[in-house]
C-alpha cells in the first residue's frame, strides 16, 4: 500500500494472496516502523491486550542469541495482522491522546485499530524570524 509518514513513523499494509491460485484473498499486516531507519519503534503502536494501555502487555516474545544461547525477550511488536483480509492504506483519526487506524479489507469488513502517538509533543524545531 501507499505508505503514511506521521510523526517519525511510517506506516503501511502488507498484501499476502492465499497460497491456493483458484482461492480469492489473503491477508495482510499493518505495520509501523521508525522513520529514521526502519527499526522498531521504543513502544508498541499497537494495543494488541486491548485494556486501553500501550505497555509491555502488549509486546510479543521472540528468541535471540545471547553469548551463544537462546534466550527468550519481550520486545515491542512492529506489526499487526489484519482480521479482515487484504488491506490498504488506513484512514487516520487522531484524538487528543489516541489514534485510530480503520482499515477496509477484501472481506468487506472495516477494522479499528487503537493506537499509541508518537511521544514528539512540545517544540520540535524553530526558526528565527527577522
Amino acid at each position: 500500500s501507499t505508505p503514511l509518514l506521521r510523526d517519525g513513523r511510517v506506516i503501511f499494509s502488507t498484501s499476502i494472496p492465499s497460497l491456493d491460485p483458484c482461492e480469492y484473498g489473503g491477508t495482510s499486516w499493518l505495520m509501523e516502523l521508525s522513520l529514521v531507519d526502519g527499526s522498531r519503534l521504543s513502544v508498541s503502536p499497537f494495543d494488541l491486550n486491548a485494556d486501553g494501555a500501550f505497555n509491555e502487555g502488549d509486546y510479543v516474545e521472540i528468541w535471540v542469541k545471547v553469548n551463544g544461547v537462546d534466550v527468550k525477550v519481550k520486545v515491542p511488536t512492529s506489526g499487526k495482522k489484519s482480521k479482515v483480509g487484504i488491506i490498504k492504506t488506513p484512514a487516520v483519526i487522531k484524538t487528543k491522546d489516541k489514534e485510530f487506524k480503520f482499515t477496509s479489507g477484501s472481506s468487506g469488513e472495516i477494522e479499528q485499530t487503537l493506537e499509541s502517538l508518537s511521544y514528539r509533543d512540545g517544540r520540535q524545531s524553530w526558526r528565527q524570524l527577522r
